[in-house]
């Protein structure tokens, strides 16, 4: 009978367990995997679980999955992974790769190299010593390995439409129990707009992808954590072995684990203000507000209203524009690492929009004024609910309607095509979900 995991990490945390005594023993698990580190190797045991997309349920099944695990990650960690070793019941208590006449096999393991914990690429990126240069020599590896590995008929098969649909829509069923926590309502259901949306319009290039080679065995589940580099190698280990459907797959599709990670971690952002943020979470973009950089360069407290002198010199004319400089400067040091942001600010004079308009165009990057509008009843309603003590960083309040409301230029019909207008009367996530569905339209 095998040993519960309990049991088997209890009997593996005595370094005799071990062929090498090692002198520290560390233990990672996840859902299913117990994972010994004991330097300078690694054991790495299947938990006996039967899940959705999987079966560890049996030994043989464990062994089997444990050398499907060595073969495949050989592909781009061939120095990583050393084999299939068994775990021997011995009359002296388990023993990971214990001798065959020693006693029963209790269970397997990966055996592997231990790495360097310091040179994953999450903890590199983590501490700043990850170089654009180090970027793209995982890029240059990646691009090999996808040239190595030829489609075929088979695998091609996971690039039809019907088939993405299907994937996409089990991912948004799976997501629906976590609405409201790891993501909102508005940008789920963006999401799945914009999936049903991408499918339409861009059948042909995906039947061509298909054809034309671009759906093969991958990774499946290429992460920071999952690259590891050092002087002379880059290693990419810990593939999908246990389940095909999530390994074949779109080279692109692939990639994108790795571009969301970085994209994660900030490499490669009227109800204004709660609009923008709403949609930088739901994007995953960082929110650059124009009230938190007009008062952080004037040494005011964010959530401190400053007594009116303060205020008149704080919303002067030069200092806004020097505010607005700083949201251009940094939204175009961002669009030159390929990386968007919100805005958010008034920008109540058309120079102001005509500087911004300007910038972006000569750096050629893409943009989309959204101009969120409400009724005077409304504006007046929602001032007059701010109080000094708010959290907020804007300093408006009833008694600037009018003040606010003679400054403001409004934009014309004219002045920019990719400007648009979504009225806030409604829910604000429903506002949330209009403004998001405006970028999928206007991104086509």
């Amino acid at each position: 009978m095998a040993p519960s995991i309990s049991d088997l990490k209890d009997a593996l945390s005595a370094p005799a367990a071990y062929p090498h005594d090692p002198d520290r023993i560390d233990f990672e698990q996840t859902h299913i995997s117990l994972v010994a580190l004991v330097p300078p190797r690694v054991y790495k045991i299947k938990k006996p679980v039967s899940l959705k997309y999987l079966d560890f349920s049996t030994l043989e099944r464990r062994r089997h999955f444990c050398e499907q695990e060595v073969r495949l990650n050989r592909r781009l960690a061939p120095d990583t992974y050393e084999g299939v070793v068994p775990i021997v019941d011995t009359d002296d208590g388990l023993r990971v790769d214990g001798a065959p006449d020693a006693g029963p096999v209790v269970e397997v393991a990966v055996a592997m190299r231990y790495l360097d914990p310091d040179q994953f690429l999450e903890v590199r990126l983590a501490r700043g010593a990850a170089s654009a240069a180090e970027i793209d020599r995982v890029a240059r590896t990646l691009c090999a390995f996808y040239e190595s590995r030829p489609s075929t008929p088979e695998v091609a098969e996971a690039g039809r439409i019907d088939r993405l649909r299907a994937v996409t829509e089990g991912n948004f069923a799976e997501a629906e129990g976590h609405v409201g926590h790891l993501l909102s309502r508005p940008a789920h259901e963006a999401l799945r707009f914009y999936a049903d949306r991408f499918y339409d319009q861009h059948a042909g290039r995906l039947h061509r992808r298909r054809a034309g080679g671009c759906i093969v065995e991958g990774h499946g589940d290429l992460r920071l954590e999952h690259v590891h580099l050092t002087d002379d190698r880059v290693a990419i280990f810990d593939c999908v072995e246990f389940n095909d459907e999530f390994r074949h797959l779109d080279v692109a599709n692939d990639v994108a684990f790795l571009a969301m990670d970085l994209d994660r971690k900030g490499r490669p952002g009227t109800g204004k203000s709660t609009q923008a943020e709403a949609v930088a979470r739901a994007l995953g973009w960082p929110h650059l507000a124009s009230d938190r950089i007009r008062k952080t360069h004037a040494g005011i407290p964010l959530h401190e209203r400053p007594d009116a002198a303060t205020r008149k010199r704080l919303y002067a004319d030069r200092t806004t524009e020097a505010t607005y400089a700083t949201l251009r400067t940094r939204a175009l040091e961002r669009a030159r690492r390929h990386q968007s942001t919100v805005l958010d600010a008034t920008f109540s004079r058309e120079a102001q929009r005509d500087r911004l308009r300007a910038a972006l165009r000569a750096a050629d990057v893409p943009y989309v004024f959204v101009e969120v509008t409400a009724g005077d009843a409304a504006l007046k309603k929602r001032l007059r609910e701010r109080s000094a003590e708010d959290a907020t960083a804007s300093d408006a309040r009833a008694t600037d309607f009018e003040m606010l409301t003679d400054r403001y230029e409004a934009p014309n019909a004219l002045e920019d095509p990719r400007h648009v207008r979504i009225g806030t009367e409604g829910a604000p996530e429903q506002t949330t979900l209009d403004i998001l569905k405006t970028l999928i339209q206007l991104a086509d």
